[in-house]
């Protein structure tokens, strides 16, 4: 480590050891760790002035595998195995945390009663697969929120967290991968917990999952503040006119108070090429209705 003085970034791919506990790395912004090996890395930083960023993703961490000065990371993501009461205790030692992301590749096996954690400053979460560290959390700045998971598992603890925390979501991301079975109807509870939201982005990998998108945006009184919506799904021919009567809706002067302002739209291919909607451009009627909707006011981005 004789130039560790010059390292701005360090990536470890692969079980190593790093015994920086008594050398200075001035300029060091991020650290990086991502080995799924059992053989254990052993990273120990302690002066790192500027520091602010860690990303750590292994079968099975602890405190006493990767040491950091935890206390004045802002950026953290988190992937594991199952070590979620890891995870924990490392989140206690980080009270400055504006962005997380916590993505578990399994539910953990054991429960965990210790008290949820407050992290006054978090803005952003982002969580993948399981919603088991929800529950864990206390987030009263939480202003933009990213979920991948069966969204029907994630109610009840994003509840509990809204009656822990009483923040404003302003922006909602949520990701249904190809084999998600969440329904409309789910979808459209989890709009309901978060009514100050303004940005709504939707990525479906669903063959279905444009159906399901609409169906949950059908009434006004679901997102009632929403600006700005972007929903990138799997081309659905047949879906255009549901869509377009959902826009319409959102944009009528009839919705009060709700003003939709932008709208983009990302339509992929089905990865089958052999399908009717692969190569399918975007119908002529169609593509007039939202020109329509663009004369009217709605700004639109449309992306095939």
């Amino acid at each position: 480590m004789i130039h560790c003085h010059r390292w701005r970034e360090i990536e470890i791919s692969s079980p190593a050891d790093l015994d920086g506990s008594r050398k200075v790395f001035p300029v060091l912004r991020k650290v990086a760790v991502s080995t799924w090996s059992h053989a254990l890395s052993k990273i120990t930083i302690v002066d790192a002035p500027l520091l602010c960023e860690a990303s750590i993703a292994a079968n099975y961490t602890t405190w006493r595998d990767v040491r950091l000065p935890w206390v004045q990371l802002t950026s953290l993501s988190l992937e594991t195995f199952d070590a979620l009461a890891s995870c924990l205790f490392i989140l206690r030692h980080c009270p400055k945390l504006h962005t997380l992301k916590y993505r578990a590749v399994q539910a953990p096996s054991t429960l965990i009663l210790d008290p949820p954690i407050t992290l006054e400053s978090l803005n952003s979460l982002e969580v993948y697969n399981s919603c088991c560290i929800i529950p864990h959390l206390t987030l009263p700045a939480l202003h933009q929120l990213t979920l991948s998971m069966e969204i029907a598992s994630a109610i009840d603890p994003l509840r509990a967290l809204l009656s822990r925390s009483s923040f404003q979501l302003q922006q909602l991301t949520i990701i249904l991968l190809k084999n998600d079975r969440t329904k409309s109807d789910e979808l459209k509870l989890l709009h309901q917990l978060f009514p100050t939201v303004t940005d709504l982005k939707l990525e479906i990998r669903a063959v279905t999952g444009l159906h399901r998108i609409i169906g949950s945006l059908s009434s006004l009184e679901t997102l009632p503040l929403v600006k700005n919506l972007t929903i990138d799904a799997v081309r659905v021919r047949d879906e255009y006119d549901s869509l377009l009567e959902v826009l319409r809706t959102q944009c009528s002067p009839d919705a009060g108070t709700q003003t939709l302002e932008r709208f983009g739209l990302i339509l992929c291919p089905q990865t089958d090429p052999g399908s009717p909607s692969a190569s399918t451009p975007l119908p002529k009627s169609a593509a007039a209705q939202f020109g329509a909707l663009a004369k009217s006011g709605l700004t639109c981005h449309i992306s095939l």
